[in-house]
């Protein structure tokens, strides 16, 4: 992850009742989720008309965006090609607010959640709250403080 982006999780809704389910390592761990809701990779065909699919490094992957900039990476239990993780990266150093109407478009319509990778707290769905979340973020704290030195 660039230090110009902030990352989030995409959850589904109904899956939310035993979260959050943290590893052996301590680490969050978001495949229960999926694979108890049997999504497959179509499910996300939608994302392709507001951010294109670009390249990936794995056939495990499927990444709308550029990992450089804005990202939604799906990654995909490839023997029976169900999703086991989706992550939203947000470059906060370019315009991101078509992204975020897009994105909570997209989670309503299809019952999913927003959750900060930051601190894992669930996110309104709402372009304000995730707005005061990004400009309120450490990612952005560290970013403004490095570019001030």
């Amino acid at each position: 992850m660039a230090i110009w982006q902030i990352p989030f999780f995409i959850l589904p809704e109904e899956s939310l009742r035993d979260y959050p389910f943290i590893d052996d390592e301590g680490l969050f761990d978001d495949s229960p989720y999926w694979l108890e809701r049997n999504v497959t990779k179509s499910f996300f065909n939608h994302i392709s008309s507001f951010l294109p699919q670009g390249e990936s490094w794995s056939e495990q992957v499927i990444v709308y965006g550029n990992d450089q900039s804005h990202d939604v990476q799906i990654y995909l239990d490839v023997p029976n090609q169900k999703i086991i993780s989706v992550s939203l990266r947000i470059d906060f150093t370019r315009d991101y607010h078509s992204l975020i109407e897009n994105i909570i478009a997209f989670c309503i319509n299809n019952k999913l959640t927003i959750i900060s990778a930051e601190n894992l707290n669930k996110v309104p769905l709402n372009i304000e709250a995730i707005i005061s979340l990004i400009n309120n973020s450490s990612q952005v704290k560290k970013y403004n403080m490095l570019r001030e030195q």
